[in-house]
């Protein structure tokens, strides 16, 4: 009776496991792994025109004056800033360029804003927009002498449409940016 019972418990849990007659197998849908987020180590970019904080894991090169691209290998991703050295008279007429840019890239998609001012002066504004390759955009200027604007740009085709995949990659840069640009002089 012993051996009985348990054998006749394990008989009825397999049968119901079965998913009855004409259940059909259906692989779940590709995902994106869980990527390794780099660390929050940040330090000053070389040949940036401005102090400008890049994160360690990532790699900081200037394809010419006034241009800084940062690399993040493991996350298929791409910061690319511009620093664009004005006047006050001209200031605002490169500010409502950029602003156009990345209104035009977020498209009548939400987002959500954060504005701040900087300790050294700089007004800035960051995006975040779900849905688009450019999951992050911004732009600072202190009104007088530079207008700093940027996006981070996903290399994978398929990224727009992977939002909650890419979120926390997005998130992991959205953090580097916002110290970068909390540093901003």
């Amino acid at each position: 009776m012993r051996i009985i019972i348990p054998l006749l418990l394990t008989a009825i849990l397999a049968a119901g496991c079965t998913g009855g007659q004409g259940a059909r197998t259906v692989p779940r849908r590709t995902a994106y792994p869980r990527p390794e987020l780099p660390d929050t180590v940040m330090a000053a970019a070389p040949g940036a025109p401005l102090h400008f904080l890049v994160n360690t894991a990532a790699t900081a090169a200037s394809e010419k004056d006034g241009w800084l691209n940062i690399s993040y290998p493991t996350l298929g991703a791409t910061v690319f800033v511009t620093f664009t050295p004005t006047t006050p008279a001209e200031a605002a007429g490169i500010k409502a360029n950029r602003m156009e840019r990345l209104m035009l890239n977020s498209g009548d998609r939400p987002s959500e804003h954060t504005e701040f001012i900087t300790a050294h002066g700089f007004s800035a504004l960051m995006v975040r927009t779900d849905g688009i390759s450019t999951p992050v955009q911004f732009i600072a200027t202190d009104d007088s002498a530079w207008v700093v604007s940027g996006a981070v740009y996903f290399n994978d085709p398929n990224a727009a449409e992977a939002t909650d995949s890419i979120r926390p990659m997005a998130e992991a840069i959205a953090g580097d940016v916002f110290r970068a640009l909390k540093e901003l002089q």
